[in-house]
C-alpha cells in the first residue's frame, strides 16, 4: 500500500524546506527550525481523529502507512 499522494507532496515540501534552510543556517539552528514539527503533526493527527466517520481495518492501515511515510 502506497501513502496518500498528499503525504508524498508534504514529504517533498519538507525536503525542499530542509534543503533551503541547510544552505542558510548552521546545523544547530536548522535543528531548532524542525524541532517541534513532530509534535505539531502528532497533535494534528490526534485532534482531527474525531472527524473520522467510519473506522475500518483498511482505514487504520492506511493511516499507519501515511504516518510511517512522514517519519
Amino acid at each position: 500500500m502506497e501513502p496518500d499522494p498528499r503525504i508524498g507532496d508534504l514529504n517533498t515540501e519538507l525536503v525542499k524546506c530542509d534543503d533551503l534552510v541547510s544552505t542558510c543556517l548552521p546545523a544547530q539552528e536548522r535543528q531548532f527550525v524542525f524541532a517541534g514539527l513532530g509534535y505539531l503533526m502528532e497533535d494534528l493527527v490526534i485532534s482531527n481523529a474525531r472527524h473520522l466517520r467510519c473506522v475500518t481495518p483498511f482505514g487504520i492501515k492506511k493511516i499507519l502507512r501515511n504516518m510511517l511515510a512522514l517519519q
